[in-house]
């Protein structure tokens, strides 16, 4: 099992298919002075106490970390290589069909266990809000600014939003969820033997027609690399689902939205990181 305490938020057990030596893979942060960098994938994607929470008397509970790790990492790798290697179609399709609901509540949680998936912004803005109606039901009723940061000591305030970014994690919206699971899953395979996806940190993308990007009344599909060669889709329910080819135009679409919404990125290939960080 992986350890939950150095929370690898993109799976290790992913992130060994984008190794091009034993455990070794190149690693680059997006816009740094340094160019891809050979790291063992121990090393990357991860960080200690990430999704841990921190109770006001300084325990710790991983139940949420331990839950991802036994839940989706022990599980994700196996299902990987079946859709890599399928004896036959209808062995591909067996695994889509018998495996459906774990990779729908997969990617749902892929994108949300990410530090970049709520912005620092967000979840300060959060507890500021919660902060203020506190305040007005004490007796504050128009909270100034000032109110608001005075409430909490520097120290509180940081630990207060830690808190804040694991209880969005654990909650887990049933009418989103039922969204999700209504909607179809895809696999999107590269064309050309030579073409590959990468694992970046911010590892899913959510691709809209109509410019509304709320799953309960945008037209939104979500995509999430599993494998260099492989894409896992949810889509709309009126369109079918399956396994589709992607066009080398699309792949490097892919690489380029992945890459440009994310702080770092992980591939085999040090040319495709090269190129993504100077972009065409």
């Amino acid at each position: 099992m992986s350890n939950p305490e150095r929370h690898h938020y993109f799976p290790k057990a992913l992130l060994r298919g984008f190794c091009f030596e034993g455990e070794s893979t190149y690693y680059m942060i997006r816009g740094g002075n340094k160019g891809p960098e050979r790291r063992n994938i121990n090393s990357i994607l991860c960080k200690r106490h990430l999704n841990t929470y921190e109770h006001l008397n300084g325990e710790r509970d991983v139940s949420l970390e331990t839950f991802f790790a036994e839940n989706f990492d022990d599980r994700i790798g196996g299902i990987v290589s079946r859709i890599s290697k399928p004896k036959g179609l209808f062995d591909l399709q067996d695994v889509l069909s018998e495996n459906r609901r774990f990779l729908v509540q997969f990617i749902y949680n892929h994108q949300r266990r990410t530090p970049e998936f709520l912005d620092q912004f967000e979840v300060e803005g959060m507890l500021d809000g919660t902060i203020r109606r506190v305040l007005k039901a004490t007796g504050v009723p128009n909270p100034s600014e000032n109110d608001v940061r005075s409430t909490l000591n520097e120290k509180q305030r940081a630990s207060a939003i830690k808190r804040a970014k694991v209880h969005g994690m654990a909650r887990q919206s049933k009418s989103v969820l039922d969204l999700v699971n209504a909607m179809n899953l895809v696999l999107a395979m590269p064309e050309g033997n030579k073409q590959s996806f990468i694992a970046a940190s911010n590892p899913v993308i959510r691709a809209t027609n109509d410019g509304d990007t709320n799953l309960k009344t945008g037209d939104v599909e979500i995509w999430a690399v599993i494998a260099p060669k492989i894409l896992v889709g949810l889509i709309r329910p009126h369109i079918p689902g399956g396994a589709i080819i992607l066009p080398t135009r699309l792949v490097r679409k892919v690489n380029e939205t992945l890459f440009k919404q994310s702080r770092a990125a992980a591939s085999g290939s040090k040319e495709l990181l090269l190129s993504l960080n100077k972009p065409r």
